[in-house]
């Protein structure tokens, strides 16, 4: 027989001794309960050690409600389906069964390995602090091991993860005693899985404060989801410290809209025992696949967002450093990991955090509109484009340009020639500027400080040639912005139609310009909205002449009517005293018109008929 580092297979025996070189296993008739599938029981009160270095194998399922003990270098290996230990089972260390520090020494090591999936009830309590403790836990089972039976699992000194993931399937985990313990091993292919639901079990690591200097919580969601967290707890004063993850993230923490484009989808909660206020460094690690869109276009400006329930709100903060590869592992930095952190004044007991982004470049937006064009005297039209160029952040724009290429506009037999640029503020306009080989509107020198709206405006002279209409035109604005960390981001947004400038990420609208030769020009339609641009129904050159006009919708009926009409018509329905308005709106749609124009130096009349669209 052999006495150095001997194996025992214990199946289908209750076991009352010391593994020691020689150990003999008694079939039992003990009084267990409940134990039908369970190959291996230790009845309350039997003693089983695993001495020096021995090791055990242990190929059925296996309970434990007595003392299991084991000394430093001994191993224990779990090859069955199950363990469950009962709220009296004991894992007493080298210190032995009697002796008042026999959970302060190091204890051998308990490991779970299996080709099939495997299931650990830990017959723990977080919450009381009641019940056994391994000394030392090693994961390496390729199809994982998942907490089991409703009861928290607990171990006091360190946990190992060599292969496959420890699933919390809604139990707790607790690593430590009157310290923090010991992670080793993880990984984004190694870690513990919280689960994926807004209401799930914590990774808790014992006692943690400022002695221990950064302790790493290598948690997360899902095969494919590594999301640690480490913590700098800034007491002298040690606390139980408790995280988690989920792969979803709401407009109210746990409630309420998802899909935050700006952020990463995903949000972690975590707290410690008590309400006392403790500085912390919390750093969050998070895999790529987790960004929504704006957020991986935006990466540079990220930052650690902690939800507060008082304005039920997520808080913004300047953005901060974020840094890649991921490093929160033992094993090789993550490539398609990226970190950031955040000093928090207090952890409170169920705080929620994930990450966002600043959209600076989004930010950026430009508003174009064609003024009513002026009939010179000899048949050209004066037009007026004016541009509201706007940056709704904080950070500058550096050489900035509002590109527009008039000669895909006004195209043969339609010609045009410049008459003025100008710009207000840091905006340098481009004397040189012509619309065909010179399409930039500004100087390169030109910056835009925010939140601030500056404008272009360009006078053009057109000469239409009898090709009447609507000439469309969309411009761009292009630039450089200086984001945080470094980065920079160049964008390119396209112009909106309006005199207001548009919110972040409108989409583009072009801008219309009426020119007719006739000596009226009526408009195809309006859209009064209120935004200050083509609100009212306008007659093109009407001048200080009389205009009567009726509008009728699909059915015949008529919806508006003015004996004595000056370009004034909003889309109300009228009241039959004059032209007043009712104040109710008509519908969007399309709506047929008769205008008769009496000049009023001559009194010679030109009757028009037509449709046209109201839209807002």
């Amino acid at each position: 027989m052999r006495k150095k580092n001997p194996t025992y297979k214990i199946m289908g025996f209750y076991a009352a001794c010391f593994l020691q070189g020689l150990c003999y296993l008694f079939p039992g008739s003990a009084a267990a309960k409940n134990i039908d599938t369970f190959g291996v029981y230790i009845a309350p009160n039997a003693i089983v050690y695993a001495n020096n270095s021995s090791t055990v194998s242990v190929f059925s399922n296996m309970i434990n409600s007595g003392i299991l003990g084991s000394v430093k270098g001994s191993n224990i290996n779990m090859y069955g389906n199950r363990w469950r230990n009962t709220p009296s089972a004991s894992f007493p260390d080298e210190w032995g069964i009697n002796n008042p520090d026999a959970f302060t020494g190091v204890g051998g090591s308990f490991r779970f390995e299996s080709s099939l999936t495997q299931f650990l009830a830990g017959g723990y309590s977080v919450s009381a602090k009641t019940g056994g403790d391994f000394p030392n836990l090693i994961i390496a089972n390729p199809r994982s091991v998942y907490l089991d039976e409703n009861t928290d699992t607990h171990v006091r000194g360190t946990l190992v993860l060599e292969n496959g993931l420890l699933w919390l399937n809604g139990n707790n985990l607790l690593i430590g005693s009157k310290n923090p313990g010991a992670i080793a091993g993880y990984s984004e292919n190694r870690f513990i899985a919280t689960g994926n639901t807004n209401a799930g079990a914590y990774l808790y690591r014992a006692k943690v404060s400022a002695n221990q200097g950064t302790v790493v919580f290598p948690i997360g969601t899902q095969t494919g989801s590594y999301s640690p967290v480490s913590i700098m707890f800034n007491t002298a004063t040690p606390q139980d410290l408790h995280v988690r993850v989920f792969d979803i993230l709401y407009n109210n923490a746990t409630i309420g809209r998802t899909g935050n484009p700006t952020a990463v989808q995903q949000t972690w909660n975590i707290g410690q025992e008590d309400t006392l206020k403790v500085p912390a460094i919390v750093a969050i690690q998070h895999m790529v696949y987790n960004e929504a869109p704006s957020f991986t276009a935006h990466r540079g400006n990220s930052y650690i967002s902690m939800y507060d329930f008082t304005k039920r709100a997520w808080d913004y903060q300047d953005p901060s450093t974020i840094s890649n590869p991921g490093t929160l592992t033992t094993g090789t930095p993550i490539a398609a990991a990226y970190l950031n952190a955040r000093i928090l004044n207090g952890l409170g007991q169920n705080t929620y955090l994930t990450k966002f982004t600043d959209t600076r470049t989004d930010s950026i937006t430009l508003a174009k509109a064609a003024l009513n064009p002026i009939r010179q005297p000899d048949g050209s039209f004066q037009l007026t484009y004016l541009f509201m160029v706007r940056n709704t952040g904080v950070l500058t724009v550096n050489t900035l340009h509002v590109i527009d290429s008039l000669s895909k506009i006004f195209t043969s037999p339609t010609t045009f020639s410049i008459v003025s640029v100008t710009a207000t503020g840091n905006l340098v306009p481009n004397k040189s500027f012509d619309g065909v080989t010179n399409n930039d509107l500004l100087m390169p020198s030109s910056t835009l400080t925010g939140p601030k709206t500056d404008t272009v405006t360009l006078v053009l002279n057109v000469i239409t040639n009898k090709k009447d209409g609507y000439y469309y035109n969309t411009a761009a604005i292009q630039g450089i912005l200086n984001g945080y960390n470094g980065t920079q981001y160049v964008f390119n947004n396209l112009s909106v139609n309006g005199m207001t400038p548009p919110a972040p990420a409108t989409p583009t609208v072009p801008t219309p310009a009426l020119l007719s030769a006739s000596k009226y020009q009526m408009p195809e339609g309006f859209s009064p909205n209120g935004d200050g641009v083509n609100d009212k129904l306008i007659i093109g050159s009407l001048g200080n002449n009389n205009a009567a006009i009726w509008i009728f919708d699909k059915q015949g009926s008529m919806v508006y009517r003015n004996m004595n009409y000056h370009n004034d018509w909003d889309g109300t329905y009228f009241n039959n005293t004059g032209g007043q308005s009712s104040g109710k709106k008509v519908e969007d749609g399309t709506y047929f018109y008769k205008v008769v124009v009496t000049e009023t130096a001559t009194g010679n009349q030109e009757t028009y008929y037509g449709y046209l669209s109201i839209w807002r």
